[in-house]
């Protein structure tokens, strides 16, 4: 308990990179404990606790049920902006999808994830639905959830051709007309940019 308060306050910085350590402790011995720790490091400024949290909360979902604990600290993380954080995300939703009492609650969670115009964020995101253990399953997603991730990529400056085509593989069946909108949406952003722009060439 010590270690984790001290890593809580930010006492021993130089041990944050290992906070995943006790967390797992506490995972696998008090759910209140776990929760209480979980949440304090998913909204730590401290993005190395964050990285912990999320790796911990998002760990083994292939092999067992995911705990309410778990969740909240997932919903927690997915509030953060940070990419280096969010990236971590990704196929512990698509892990978290699987399991029939938080599919709804893991897409939710998805769709909740701002990643701006962050091509890493973008290819991690489109990313996520797929056939694996890992993947949200493309014919979990209603069209409004498809509608939802694909205005997400409107901003993005360039889309990743292999994970940006094998989504809209995924789901162009189901939502066709999203689609065509996202293209068109792009269009019209693209007349927005400037030359002037840091950004990475739109296409």
């Amino acid at each position: 308990r010590s270690l984790s308060q001290r890593l809580e306050l930010n006492e021993l910085p130089r041990l944050s990179c290992y906070a995943a350590v006790p967390l797992m402790a506490w995972r696998d011995r008090g759910a209140a404990e776990f929760l209480s720790f979980g949440a304090a490091f998913a909204r730590s400024p401290r993005q190395e606790l964050a990285v912990a949290a999320a790796a911990v909360a998002a760990s083994d979902f292939t092999y067992r049920s995911a705990t309410s604990a778990e969740v909240e600290i997932f919903t927690i993380l997915t509030q953060r902006t940070e990419p280096w954080i969010l990236v971590n995300l990704f196929h512990g939703l698509g892990a978290l999808s699987r399991q029939a009492q938080w599919t709804k609650k893991a897409i939710s969670l998805l769709l909740g994830v701002e990643i701006g115009k962050s091509y890493g964020l973008a290819e991690a995101f489109c990313g996520v639905v797929g056939t694996g253990p890992m993947n949200v399953r493309p014919d979990a997603l209603n069209p409004a959830a498809i509608e939802g991730m694909l205005r997400k990529l409107v901003l993005v400056h360039e889309l990743d051709g292999y994970h940006f085509g094998t989504f809209v593989y995924h789901i162009c069946g189901l939502a066709p007309l999203a689609v065509v909108e996202l293209f068109e949406a792009r269009l019209e952003h693209a007349k927005c940019i400037s030359a002037e722009d840091d950004w990475p060439v739109y296409q």
